[in-house]
């Protein structure tokens, strides 16, 4: 009865999506050895010989297994080359950055799938993923579901009606004990090798039988269990390399894109075998409506009486199944139903209106939900064992390893090598001095202790392009805080021989650091569905997506151009700090003391204020402001032009050089002058006019006054204003100059023009030479280092200043008042004393001294 175990070698193997599918068992020279001779007990219903006509039925009508397959690969196609790319110590070159980081993904991944199950329960990582992704909402174990299309695949069973499968559950899938896949083949670089076992295995299949007399249907489910399950699966994999370089991001986001694209890529595929090691085969079970299925009886007579060959059975059935629906799904392609293309750059343009992605609904679903979810679950959740969240263990950790050799520590600079080595001359003012600052044996340590409130890639439901995120930083200070250590050394020497050299090791912990940043970012959709994976590694690629916005010949963001990526928010604060300065070698004698009065509680409270200010009034403001702006716009300008796959490529492309900012004009402008001197010229003109304006109103209100009084009234005026004329002139004639009158004290008369002039040279003093002078004195840890003259102020190069910084009208109005004003009036004065009376009347004289004296004080600026 050896016949029945290649009826059930093949009976799965006539399954096919569009009808039935026949394929030839494999099993007929290894009959003998498996089930030589052996009787086996058949179901109530069902003789063994039923199951030998049947097979002797089918067997003459099952092709070939390899029957039309296509192993003849194209001689024009490069294929992916797996004994390079699953080799860990194969290294690519420069221009295969994409191999590479795929190499280094997938040797990230098995290390992770075979790391400890994060959850605690003593098993591998893979347990907990598949948990995570095949798991229903009810808590049920994981399990896979593969509902059929095209109405199932159909099996005509002899003296029965037509069975159809209609879906496939798989089980068990969280009890993997050993994974080893994704393996190269020594000389067959399309070949994977392929390892796993599993503590259980179920297979659940759903039937639909029809009843060969009546017609009538009925639903079946038939479960296999297997215990104890090794398998071994090499794979021949044939996939275009130039094809996979070109794989459109937009397939792994959208679902109808990924098997267009998938056939693109996918040039030939094989299980090459599917070795089984079974422990124990469990009875099959059924529905209470499946006891009567003739394909449950034939399953149930071959697992009960001959458990040892259901591993022949699944290389021989269920093996040809997965290879030719693998073919037909994703290797051969079908003409029927619409036609979906992959997205490229060669069939979608681009459009007038873009539409950006909404990070509210990006990701709510596919890969991006899974990614979000797997990030969260994987990364931001806490790890029972350290308390903390998993990102320091599974990410942190490793990275930092791989930097410095030590788990949570950046390193940068060495003694040799430092980050900062300057050494220069500085001239400000009239300090001279030679300065050099070296930075090395920057240490950032504690870098895994991460902890909450911990949140990445978060949404914000008003605003659908904004991406919020938060961190927090270093634990006690006691404990394990954010540590930031560094060697510094700096040397002043001015040029009277003063000099301070100090080499010191500055230490900065910090506790509960938290961090919160919130970007906006307008990625257009078109532009990441497009996105080839060859260029993944390349940022510029990535900044492209984002659309760039206009900028003017300065690279400054014109007025009406869209923001498309800023850093809409940015804090951070620290709980609490501890401030070290450690001297390795110093000229200071009290740098001893400087270090033990930061050690004060006092002290540390003000180094951890002055970190918060910093970090609030100028980091936070400089991060967001025009100037971060700014570089952001420039470099998504540049962007596409450095990306291979956009249209507007360059592949010498350097840095935009934009034209210099427009500076004030540090220049005497000639133009602005004349445009003061117009201004003051038409204020001079306008009093010009009030005043003719007022006088000739006041005259014309005299003559009608005059109009309306009596004759005699206006003789008696008449009289009374030649009586004032004829006093003046009196006046005038009997008058001398005020430096010639006798009625003033010769002393004083010869003093006054001395006086006069002395107010004017003392102006000249005050105007011209030295106002103040600056002298910096200072003491650093003992030593006292001066610089002389460092500043000087007088009123001439104040002005200057102010004029060369841009305040022109300040610097005009103290040219006026301060300046030209005050020998205006000295002159004036002068003048006045010496002119006579024939020149200038005594009235006028007196009223120009009244004036003089009343606007004196307007120079006081």
């Amino acid at each position: 009865m050896t016949n029945v175990l290649l009826l059930f070698s093949a009976l799965l193997s006539f399954f096919t999506s569009s009808g039935t599918m026949t394929v030839r068992a494999s099993l007929v020279d290894t009959n003998a050895a498996l089930v030589s001779g052996e009787e086996i007990d058949s179901q109530p219903g069902f003789a063994t010989s039923d199951i030998a006509s049947f097979f002797n039925e089918i067997t003459t009508i099952i092709p070939s297994e390899n029957a039309g397959r296509r192993r003849v690969q194209e001689t024009n196609v490069e294929y992916v080359d797996f004994t390079k790319l699953l080799d860990p110590t194969y290294t690519y070159g420069d221009d295969e950055s994409f191999f590479a980081m795929l190499s280094n993904l997938i040797q990230m991944l098995k290390t992770f799938i075979n790391g400890s199950d994060p959850t605690g329960n003593n098993s591998l990582a893979i347990n907990n993923l598949m948990r995570q992704m095949f798991s229903s909402d009810d808590g049920s174990p994981p399990a896979f579901r593969w509902e059929f299309s095209d109405g199932g695949f159909s099996l005509n069973l002899p003296g029965a009606g037509p069975v159809t499968l209609t879906a496939l559950h798989l089980g068990g899938l969280d009890t993997f004990n050993m994974v080893n896949i994704l393996n190269p083949t020594p000389g067959e670089p399309q070949t994977i090798q392929n390892e796993f076992g599993m503590d259980q295995l179920t297979v659940e299949l759903e039937l639909l039988e029809t009843n060969g007399d009546n017609g009538e249907t009925a639903t079946t489910t038939i479960g296999l269990s297997f215990l104890d399950v090794t398998a071994s699966i090499p794979m021949y994999l044939a996939i275009d390399e130039n094809a996979l370089l070109g794989f459109p991001v937009g397939a792994l986001l959208q679902s109808e894109y990924l098997m267009p694209c998938l056939k693109d890529v996918l040039v030939d595929f094989e299980i090459l075998e599917l070795g089984l090691e079974i422990g124990t085969v469990e009875r099959p079970t059924t529905g209470p409506s499946g006891t009567d299925s003739t394909l449950f009886n034939i399953i149930q007579t071959v697992f009960v009486s001959l458990p040892g060959t259901v591993p022949a059975f699944f290389d021989s059935a269920i093996r040809p199944l997965v290879n030719n629906m693998i073919q037909e799904n994703l290797v051969e392609t079908d003409d029927s139903g619409p036609i979906v293309l992959c997205p490229s750059q060669s069939n979608n343009g681009t459009t007038a209106i873009i539409a950006y992605v909404d990070f509210r609904q990006f990701f709510q679903q596919g890969l991006p939900a899974f990614l979000k979810s797997f990030l969260d679950s994987q990364l931001l959740a806490i790890d029972s064992q350290t308390g903390l969240p998993k990102v320091n263990s599974l990410l942190i950790q490793p990275w930092t390893f791989n930097q410095s050799g030590i788990e949570g520590t950046l390193v940068f600079g060495d003694e040799s090598s430092s980050l900062i080595d300057v050494a220069t001359p500085i001239r400000i003012g009239g300090l001279e001095a030679d300065i050099q600052l070296r930075l090395s044996d920057v240490q950032i340590e504690n870098l895994d202790t991460i902890t909450e409130p911990l949140s990445l890639l978060e949404t914000v439901d008003t605003e659908p392009y904004l991406l919020k995120n938060e961190a927090t930083i270093g634990l006690e200070l006691g404990d394990r805080p954010l540590s930031v250590s560094m060697r510094l050394f700096m040397s002043i020497a001015t040029a009277d021989d003063g000099k301070i050299e100090n080499d010191v090791e500055v230490r900065l912990d910090m506790e509960t650091m938290n961090l919160v940043l919130a970007a906006l970012l307008k990625i257009a959709k078109q532009r990441l569905y497009e996105f080839p994976v060859k260029d993944i590694t390349n940022m510029n690629c990535w900044l492209a997506t984002i659309p760039a916005p206009t900028l003017d010949s300065s690279g400054i963001r014109v007025e009406d151009a869209e923001i498309t990526a800023a850093l809409a928010e940015f804090s951070a604060s620290i709980f609490r700090s501890n401030l070290n300065i450690t001297c390795i070698e110093c000229s200071g004698p009290r740098m001893t003391e400087l270090s033990d009065l930061l050690s004060t509680p006092e002290a540390q409270d003000s180094v951890n204020g002055m970190m918060n200010d910093i970090m609030a009034k100028f980091a936070a403001p400089l991060l967001t402001g025009e100037l971060v702006q700014s570089q952001v716009d420039r470099l998504l300008n540049e962007a596409s032009r450095k990306c291979p796959h956009r249209p507007d490529y360059d592949p010498y492309s350097t840095s935009i050089e934009h034209q210099p900012m427009v500076s004030p004009d540090n220049e005497y402008d000639v133009t602005y002058l004349m445009l003061w001197g117009v201004v003051v010229l038409a204020l001079v003109i306008i009093i010009a006019v009030l005043v003719l304006v007022i006088r000739f109103i006041v005259r014309r209100r005299h003559r009608r006054w005059i109009a309306t009084i009596p004759k005699d009234q206006k003789d008696r005026l008449k009289l009374e204003q030649f009586r004032d004329n004829t006093m003046q002139q009196e006046l005038n004639a009997a008058t001398k100059s005020m430096f010639q009158s006798a009625e003033i004290p010769l002393l004083l008369r010869l003093s006054m023009p001395i006086i006069i002039l002395g107010n004017i040279g003392l102006f000249l003093s005050g105007h011209l030479s030295l106002g103040a002078t600056v002298n910096i004195e200072a003491q650093v840890a003992g030593e006292t280092i001066r610089v002389d003259q460092f500043y000087e102020f007088s009123v001439a190069r104040s002005t200057i200043d102010i004029w060369n910084a841009g305040g022109r009208a300040l610097a005009i109005l103290i040219l006026i008042f301060s300046g030209i004003w005050p020998y205006t009036k000295q002159l004036m004065t002068l003048v006045i004393w010496f002119l006579p009376p024939s020149l200038l009347s005594v009235a006028r004289r007196g009223s120009i001294l009244l004036w003089l004296f009343l606007v004196g004080k307007k120079g006081k600026i």
